[in-house]
């Protein structure tokens, strides 16, 4: 196909990171055809052991020096465009972009679009909470006209931690309940759907839903086929 490669970003958690693999996999077979080895696209993930950063941004200089560097590394690959497997991470993604004349594909750019088509005006964030605290995602909610309904403070401490014990790979269903019961608390303010910002929350989070349910990695991974496939 003469197509260069995508570049993912990730490893913040590498398990994430593996699911997102797959659903490019699935939906390259899902959605385009691909049948033969020779028709997938070529991809180099790079699994970056950044410091934590979900909980706490005291360590996000050192994860943003750390992934700068890996993307001057890559910017050597035959990289047509990059993603970043981690919905924290995009707080990062500007000075990111700063090191490579490629495109990043980028959740914060790609999620209104989704929800918009849903016809959803408010919707609830499972995020972990130096996301949430940032308000990376309801300032571009807010400017699609688009209301976000937040954890309150005791549920954020919860799901930090809860996204932290899934990177470890412990108490999986025992998290994914009490995901559930934040979750309802967002439906009751209010919300009319739930967005999973997280990569680590569809891991654990129930796959049938009552409610529309937002999941980021699924809605990047279309985003990242769509422009490998279709757009040039």
């Amino acid at each position: 196909m003469n197509k260069k490669a995508i570049g993912i970003i990730g490893g913040m958690g590498p398990e994430a990171s593996q699911h997102f693999y797959k659903l490019l996999i699935y939906y390259a077979q899902k959605d385009y055809g691909v049948v033969k080895n020779g028709e997938f696209p070529e991809i180099y993930l790079a699994s970056i052991p950044v410091q934590d950063f979900i909980n706490s941004n005291k360590k996000q200089k050192e994860a943003l020096k750390m992934l700068k560097s890996r993307v001057r590394q890559m910017n050597k690959l035959p990289i047509s465009f990059f993603c970043l497997a981690c919905n924290t991470a995009h707080l990062l993604i500007d000075e990111l972009r700063k090191e490579t004349n490629k495109p990043f594909v980028s959740l914060l750019e790609e999620l209104p679009a989704a929800l918009l088509k849903s016809k959803i005006k408010k919707v609830g964030l499972l995020a972990t909470p130096t996301a949430i605290k940032s308000e990376m995602y309801q300032e571009v909610m807010k400017k699609k006209g688009l209301e976000v309904v937040v954890p309150d403070d005791g549920d954020q401490r919860l799901l930090g931690k809860i996204i932290a014990e899934t990177i470890a790979g412990k108490n999986y269903e025992e998290n994914g309940v009490k995901v559930q019961k934040i979750a309802r608390t967002l439906l009751d303010r209010g919300a009319e759907g739930i967005i999973e910002a997280c990569t680590e929350i569809p891991l654990i989070f129930p796959k049938q839903h009552l409610v529309p349910v937002f999941d980021t990695l699924d809605i990047l991974a279309k985003a990242v086929l769509e422009r490998y496939y279709l757009l040039k």
